[in-house]
C-alpha cells in the first residue's frame, strides 16, 4: 500500500500478520495538503462572495446610468473567475474525500475539518510487511507503507524426487 498524501503518520491501525479487507483503513496521515486545500477553498469562496457583492452594486449603478457597461462586464468577469477558483479548489478537496458540505458543517459547529486521511488497503489479504511507524513522514506516491499478500491462492516451487511424487 502506497500513500497518496504527504505528512506524518498519525495512527497505524493494523499489525504485521493481520488480515486486511479491500478499502480498509490501514493508517491515518495528518496531511498539511488537506489543510492547505481547505484554506485555498475558503479564500476562493470569500473572494467569490466579495465579487458577487461588487457585481450587484455595479448592476445598480449601471441601471442608473452611473457607470459604463464595460465596468459592469469587468466585474462580472471577475466574479466568474472567482467562481471558477471555488470549483477548482473544491475539486482538489474531493480527491481527498472532502466535500463542501463537510466544510460547511465544520464551520457551523465551530470545529476544524479533520485533516487526517486514511491510507486504505488496495486488495484483500494479509499484512506481510510493515515499513512505517507512527510519526514517520510519508511522501505521496513514494512511501511504501505495507506489503499486502493475497493468500487465497499460494504457489509453491520445489525440487522433488520422482519416487516422492505420489506423496505430494
Amino acid at each position: 500500500a502506497i500513500t497518496q498524501v504527504n505528512g506524518p503518520i498519525a495512527r497505524i491501525l493494523v499489525a504485521l500478520g493481520t488480515p486486511a479487507q479491500k478499502d480498509q483503513p490501514l493508517l491515518y496521515v495528518s496531511s498539511p495538503d488537506v489543510a492547505n486545500g481547505i484554506a485555498t477553498y475558503r479564500k476562493a469562496r470569500n473572494r467569490e462572495a466579495f465579487n458577487k457583492r461588487i457585481v450587484d452594486r455595479m448592476k445598480e449603478l449601471l441601471d442608473r446610468g452611473a457607470i459604463a457597461t464595460k465596468d459592469y462586464e469587468s466585474s462580472v468577469a471577475d466574479y466568474n473567475d472567482a467562481t471558477t477558483d471555488v470549483q477548482n479548489s473544491l475539486q482538489a478537496l474531493r480527491i481527498f474525500g472532502i466535500t463542501s458540505a463537510d466544510i460547511d458543517v465544520a464551520e457551523k459547529q465551530g470545529t476544524a475539518v479533520n485533516t487526517e486521511l486514511a491510507v486504505r488497503s488496495p486488495i484483500a489479504g494479509v499484512i506481510v510487511q510493515k515499513l512505517v511507524s507512527p510519526g514517520m513522514v510519508v511522501q505521496a506516491g513514494q512511501t511504501v507503507c505495507f506489503a499486502i499478500s493475497d493468500v487465497s491462492a499460494v504457489w509453491v516451487q520445489g525440487h522433488i524426487f520422482d519416487r516422492d511424487l505420489p506423496s505430494v
